[in-house]
């Protein structure tokens, strides 16, 4: 492979939702990734890795996470939607 056809191919790697998921298994380890924005300013994201690739899990939901698992313990499955987009997006955790 030369470097035109490696460029072609290349696509650059990027976190997704965790709102992609059909459900997300509570039991999953989660590691926390630093990272760095255009202007050079290093930001923390939650993350899980399925298949090798690596979902983000906003705080929002790890407290909603907390609150369904402290009312009901057994709970291993939740899904997570969300709404609104940017500094409006709001998150929904559903046990199942």
């Amino acid at each position: 492979m030369d470097v035109r056809e490696m460029a072609q191919a290349h696509e650059p790697k990027q976190t997704k939702n965790v709102t992609e998921l059909e459900s997300l298994n509570l039991q999953l380890p989660i590691e926390e990734k630093e990272y760095t924005d255009k202007e050079g300013k290093t930001f923390t994201v939650n993350e899980v890795i399925i298949d090798n690739e690596a979902y983000r899990v906003p705080i929002s939901v790890i407290g909603q996470i907390k609150a369904i698992v402290e009312v009901k313990p057994e709970t291993t499955e939740v899904k997570v939607t969300k709404s609104g987009e940017g500094l409006n997006t709001q998150y929904q955790t559903i046990p199942l």
